[in-house]
Formats: structure tokens, sequence, C-alpha cells
């Protein structure tokens, strides 16, 4: 098996399998050509929030769009099955990322999306309804044994004099401009966290899930610009340095509530029994919450006030332990949907469906439509 990842190293140290760089196209190209098929991960990874570059397809430093459903082209293009796995989809506003996005889809023997959303737009762009599987994230499957940097991690936490179980409420924040202005959310937020923190006596601990040299990817400096405004620096802590995914797990364990507005920390606090509030930046955050039965503790960013933070966070701090079991009905519900994912993946390993001739032509008639710039198709 090899992985195309964005950050090689680390894949392999931390899961300890051949790696490649998704971003370097002769590693793609090399790695499809040795192999048997193409297992495509899901995350919210097809949409065009800031737009996409048909120009990039197929190039190299391509991203977006682009990689993601061009990959999985690419592999269908050369005879390879394609399985598309608990995908989300979405937005697509534009008809050339609609197009393209569909094109991916088709090529694919196996789709499945991991919510209604997701579902509902394929259906808008095409894909046969039958061909479509609802499931759930693949997040939901984390194993609940986090790795040696947790303790790294943890550590960390001590030295800052965090006191975690539920002492504490874990914070995700990522970049966000679609539709809002940075500056006045991130004020909200700032105030009414720190009324909820004066209020209760918690910590808060800044958990960046995503880090990169590109300000959309870089959850560690929003992290750092909120805790600085909201200014109690004895009760807020920004933890340094990306951690494996189980640690993160342990991190969002050990404190009382999780504020959400990166998707997968809502899905780890699920994961870990720890009450999250979802602050829906995309409307995917606001659908696992709902799926979740906690629909009334996630609010729209736009809509995103100092009362409303301060509110639904004190709100989500008194009933945290009243809510166990319905986190707890919610986690065996999407583990087991998120479960799907695998027995349909491991139906479609063992017939390894081949890819016929119209669809290898289809897949290279997208190609080259997206890299001559996009005229219509004929």
């Amino acid at each position: 098996m090899v992985v195309l990842t964005g950050n090689p190293p680390r894949t392999r140290e931390d899961y300890r399998v051949e790696a490649r760089s998704s971003r370097d196209l002769d590693a793609v190209m090399d790695a499809l050509a040795g192999a048997d098929a193409l297992i495509m991960g899901g995350g919210g990874l097809l949409h065009d929030h800031w737009g996409w570059q048909p120009e990039t397809v197929l190039a190299s430093g391509h991203w977006g769009l682009s990689l993601f459903a061009g990959i999985p082209l690419a592999a269908a293009a050369r005879g390879k099955p394609v399985a598309m796995l608990a995908q989300g989809v979405g937005p697509l506003r534009s008809a050339s990322a609609q197009g393209f996005s569909a094109a991916a889809f088709e090529a694919a023997s196996l789709i499945t999306v991991r919510d209604r959303e997701s579902r509902r737009i394929l259906r808008e762009l095409g894909i046969r309804p039958s061909r479509i599987h609802q499931t759930a994230d693949l997040g939901l499957l984390v194993p609940f044994d986090p790795p040696v940097n947790s303790r790294h991690c943890l550590a960390r936490l001590s030295d800052h004099q965090v006191t975690t179980a539920c002492g504490a409420v874990a914070v995700a924040l990522r970049f966000w401009d679609r539709g809002v202005e940075p500056i006045r959310w991130q004020q909200a937020l700032a105030d009414g966290l720190r009324r909820f923190l004066q209020a209760t006596g918690a910590q808060a601990v800044f958990v960046p899930l995503q880090h990169s040299a590109d300000p959309r990817g870089d959850d560690a400096a929003v992290a750092r610009v909120v805790a600085e405004e909201i200014g109690l620096p004895d009760q807020c802590h920004v933890v340094s340095g990306p951690l494996a995914v189980g640690a993160i797990v342990e991190v969002i364990t050990r404190c009382g509530l999780v504020l959400a507005m990166r998707y997968h920390a809502a899905v780890f606090g699920i994961v870990a029994g720890t009450m999250p509030v979802g602050i829906a930046y995309d409307r995917k955050v606001a659908s696992l919450m709902q799926d979740a039965g906690l629909g009334v503790f996630a609010c729209c960013l736009p809509a995103l006030t100092e009362e409303r933070v301060a509110a639904m966070m004190a709100n989500a701090w008194r009933r945290r332990t009243s809510l166990e079991r319905r986190l707890q009905e919610a986690r065996s519900c999407l583990v087991a949907a998120a479960r799907r994912n695998l027995s349909l993946l491991d139906g479609w390993l063992e017939r390894l469906p081949a890819v016929c001739g119209p669809a290898r032509r289809h897949a290279e008639e997208a190609l080259e439509r997206a890299m001559r710039g996009y005229p219509p198709a004929p």
C-alpha cells in the first residue's frame, strides 16, 4: 500500500506505511502506475470555496479540486479501479467545478458519502442514486489508542499548569473569510469565551488540527489571535506543534467540552465522549451536529455573537453530564454508519471491477477539457 499525503515524513512516522507527496506529480503518477486500484479517502475535499484552477490539473503543485478530483480521473484513465470513500462534497458553485467533480465520481465503481448533503449534491450532478451509499465520516473509526506524542502533548499542558478532565475545554478553530469578516467573528468568539471562562474558572486548550504555510490552513495562527484577544493568559493555552490524530483525541478526552469549528474536532469529541459545541462555518458542521442530536449546540458563523457563544458554552457546560447518554447513542449510530465504509470496501476489493473502455475515455476527456481551460463538452 502506498499513501499519497501532504506530509510524507509524518505519515510514515505516525502510521508506518509507505508514503509519497500528493503534490509531487511524478510521485503520484509513479504510484498510480504500480497500483492495482485507488482508494480516495474522504473528508470535505471536493469543493470550490476559494474557486479552483483547471490549469493546475495534472500539473506540479496541483491542489484543492484539481488534486482531489484529478487523481481519481488520472487513475481511471489508466484503467485503475477507483473507490471514492466517505466523501464530503460541496459547495460546488461553478459549472466547471461541478462538471469536473461529477466526472471523478462517474469514474468510480464504489461511492460512499459521509452525509445527506453530499448525497443530494451528487444526485444533482447526475450520479445515479443507486450508486451512492450514505455512510459517515472515517474519523469516527479513529482507534482510541493515542500514540507516543500524545504524552509529549500532555506534558506540555502540564508545563502550562493546565488542569484537564472537566476543568478544561478544548478549542479547535480555523481561518475563514467566506461571507464573513475574520476580525468580527474572532472578536465575538473571544468575547464570548472570555465571559464563559470567567464565569466557570475553566481553562481553554486551543488544539490546532491543521498546520500549513498557507494562512487558510494555519489553525495555530487563528488560535493565537483569539487566545490573545481573550486576555486571560493563565486560562488560555495554545498547543504548539502538529499532533497525531490519536494525540488530539486524547487531549479532547481530557476536556469537559470541545468548541469545534473544525468538523473533525466535533467528530473527535463524539469519539471521545466529550460534548461538542459547533461553530458552523460550513453546512457540514451543522449537519454533523444535527445527525448527533445536538443541533441546538451549533451556531452558524455569520450569526455568531458574544452572547450566543457564552450562552451555548454555558448551556453545554451545565448539561454535559446529563447529555452523556445522548452522546453515547449518537456515537454508536455514527460509528456503525462509518463501519459500512469498510464492509463496502471489502466487497469492492474482493471483486475489484475492471474499468471499461468508455469509462477510461470519459476520464481522459474530462482531464483534457480541464487542461484546455475547461471549454464546454461537445
